[in-house]
């Protein structure tokens, strides 16, 4: 049947088809009776329904309903509000798809089709199919008992059979004689679920199964039919019969409405682009954070949700919004763990990323979004009851790149500045695309949600409304979109203010040179819409170590504060710098010498330091039997600012080492179905030369 309907399509309709169902072009055909042949297996007509909507699924499943053979008319007639000039969108999508086949006004169906719906409008399966299964004995008994006649091969008995269960006159003749709990049993499975549970116990060819209540003589009429060894069920031909004429089953025609309100384009934009700016930035100093402390990993080489935690604390984020930066910098290969595989560290690609523009890093951050078939923001979602970490992989959920621009597309077909309900947009997109979400383990309604998330913290949504920049991307103008996010971005600024407390008070985003620095003299204290710093001792002796000096430190601070350098700042930086390197550790055993000999008799009276078991060998020089490490640790930990010394009595600095992952953490990247290596003109034309 199906291979009739490929040739009916022809040569265009055919490379049609190929272009419509990209599965069938993964092995290019050979011939059209294989095409026909895979056309026709159950996972591919599934994924045939992947764009299709609502309305052509449920016109599709009422045609199987009916029968292999049905007539527009009599599809229609079942269709609540439904007239045969509705179904030719529907059956001719369905047709250049090759899920039905179309002879004049008839609709054909096949059997693998009634495998993709189950029990379609609430129907048992047709007379063949339960006979299918059933001994040609069985087959013979029957149709000896329905008074037709049984020779010939199976398929034409049971051919013969499911006419005769179909003719409306006998059914209803057959049913007068029904006792009435029989016929009560009939009514109940004429409008439920056809399938009724009954004990057969080891049963024999019908009829001479014994099967106590109604269920027998129904049974023993030929009314209901053995699906198994312990189950009758209501063939279809019979329940069209008892529903009798005027009965229709509702529909939905149109895609729900979404929309919600209007809002300023303006207004729309400004936050897009603030909202793209603060992700990039967010990104960039996480990256910075793993620079200095690289994050713990678990055995499985992603991150725990307690470490979620440490990173959107540093960033000012929620948990489930640090997971989903993270594995977004994941997808761009920006973040991986170390050869130790315990620590997730930046990559190279990490540095070449953060010395582009906010525009350029922004592009390429949507672009891997686009296109990866990950869910970024599965972390903290509960799956299987546990909540899932950054950066894990394995998560089963089917491949999301069809939804995500399902969900973008939904939003900018609305006119420009039209905002959204998310229920609503919910209802919109199941109807939409029905089939999209039906594997996922995350609930549709979730599912949507953290997709519309996503899209905010982009720019591609923002005020419930697709930005001028989401448009664009939704249309494949990625470089126009980049533009557009760049048009409204706040400039990052330079200056910041220094208080007198030692805090350092920076009013928006910082341009990322002035940024990094600042860092290394100071420590975030708090967020907002300013961001608070503290300059301490612990910090500045941190910058001192990486080789800044008093004289280097106070030109940035001077150069960048826009109300100057407090004085009891100024005295700070002098005072810690003077007092740093004043102790020197060595690693000889392990040694502390100071040329002042008062300051070694403090070390040594420290109880504190105890534990490093410090003993004098010189006025001026203290050894331990612990390393070189733990002696800094401890005299920093004890309020005292010692420097490492290397064997030749040159200071250590101990700038950080800025180590690189080894093995970079991206998911599996998304490899589009080929478009044919030949084109599908080329390859239908083929097919219809070898016939």
């Amino acid at each position: 049947m199906r291979l009739r309907w490929l040739q009916e399509l022809g040569r265009d309709g055919v490379a049609h088809l190929l272009e419509l169902r990209p599965d069938l072009r993964q092995v290019i055909p050979q011939t059209l009776e294989s095409l026909a042949q895979r056309s026709a297996s159950p996972s591919s007509v599934l994924a045939a329904f992947a764009d299709l909507d609502l309305f052509v699924a449920q016109v599709c499943a009422a045609a199987v309903g009916l029968g292999p053979l049905v007539t527009r008319e009599e599809l229609a007639a079942v269709l609540e509000d439904v007239e045969i000039e509705h179904l030719v969108a529907p059956l001719t999508a369905l047709a250049q798809r090759a899920i039905v086949g179309l002879d004049g006004d008839f609709i054909e169906t096949t059997r693998s089709l009634q495998n993709v719906f189950g029990r379609p409008l609430g129907l048992g399966a047709s007379a063949v199919q339960l006979l299918d299964d059933r001994p040609a004995r069985f087959c013979t008994d029957l149709g000896r008992l329905l008074g037709v006649d049984t020779a010939g091969r199976k398929g034409e008995v049971t051919g013969k059979i499911a006419a005769v269960l179909g003719d409306r006159d006998r059914v209803l003749a057959v049913l007068a004689t029904a006792p009435d709990d029989a016929r009560a049993l009939l009514e109940e499975l004429t409008w439920s679920p056809t399938i009724e549970s009954y004990s057969a116990g080891s049963w024999v060819y019908w009829p001479d199964r014994k099967i106590p209540g109604p269920a027998a003589w129904l049974e023993r009429h030929a009314l209901l039919l053995p699906l198994d060894a312990h189950l009758l069920e209501l063939p279809r031909e019979i329940g069209l019969i008892l529903r009798g004429p005027g009965w229709t089953i509702k529909t939905q025609r149109e895609q729900p409405a979404c929309a919600a309100g209007s809002v300023p384009v303006a207004d729309i934009d400004v936050a897009a682009s603030a909202a793209a700016d603060a992700t990039v930035r967010a990104i960039g100093s996480i990256l910075r954070g793993l620079d200095l402390t690289p994050l713990p990993l678990l055995k499985t080489a992603a991150v725990g949700v307690r470490e979620l935690a440490q990173v959107g604390a540093g960033v000012d984020k929620t948990d489930v919004d640090a997971g989903r930066l993270l594995n977004l910098a994941g997808e761009l290969g920006l973040v991986g763990h170390a050869s130790s595989i315990d620590r997730l560290v930046p990559t190279k690609a990490a540095d070449g990323w953060l010395e582009r523009t906010t525009a350029e890093r922004w592009r390429a951050l949507v672009q891997t979004w686009l296109t990866s078939p990950r869910f970024p923001s599965i972390a903290g979602v509960t799956l299987d009851g546990r909540r899932q970490g950054a950066l894990v992989y394995d998560d089963g959920l089917r491949e999301n790149i069809a939804a995500r621009r399902t969900v973008l597309e939904t939003l900018c077909e609305l006119p420009v500045g039209t905002s959204i309900e998310p229920s609503r947009l919910i209802e919109a997109l199941l109807w939409r695309k029905p089939a999209l979400h039906s594997e996922n383990k995350v609930p549709v309604g979730l599912l949507i949600e953290l997709h519309l998330r996503e899209m905010e913290m982009l720019g591609l949504v923002a005020l419930s409304a697709a930005t001028t920049a989401g448009r664009l991307v939704a249309a494949g103008g990625l470089e126009g979109a980049a533009k557009a996010i760049a048009a409204h971005t706040v400039a990052a600024v330079a200056g910041f203010t220094l208080q007198a407390d030692q805090t350092v008070v920076v009013a928006g985003a910082l341009a990322d040179e002035v940024d990094r620095t600042l860092r290394l003299l100071a420590d975030v204290e708090s967020r907002g819409q300013a961001t608070v710093l503290r300059i301490s001792q612990g910090s500045l002796r941190r910058a001192l170590d990486a080789g800044e000096t008093s004289m280097t430190i106070r030109a940035f601070l001077e150069t960048h504060a826009t109300k100057g350098l407090p004085q009891a700042l100024g005295y700070l930086i002098d005072d810690v710098a003077r007092r740093h390197g004043g102790v020197r550790v060595g690693s000889t055993r392990t040694f502390v010498r100071a040329d002042d000999v008062t300051l070694i008799a403090e070390i040594a009276r420290t109880k504190r330091l105890g534990k490093l078991g410090l003993v004098a060998i010189a006025p001026t020089v203290l050894v331990s039997a612990r390393t070189s490490k733990e002696v800094l640790a401890a005299l920093r930990d004890a309020g005292f600012l010692p420097v490492g010394e290397s064997a030749g009595g040159k200071v250590e600095v101990t700038r950080p080492a800025h180590e690189r992952a080894a093995y970079p953490s991206r998911g599996p990247t998304y490899e589009p179905s080929p478009p044919l290596l030949l084109d599908s003109t080329a390859v239908a034309r083929k097919l219809f030369t070898r016939g």
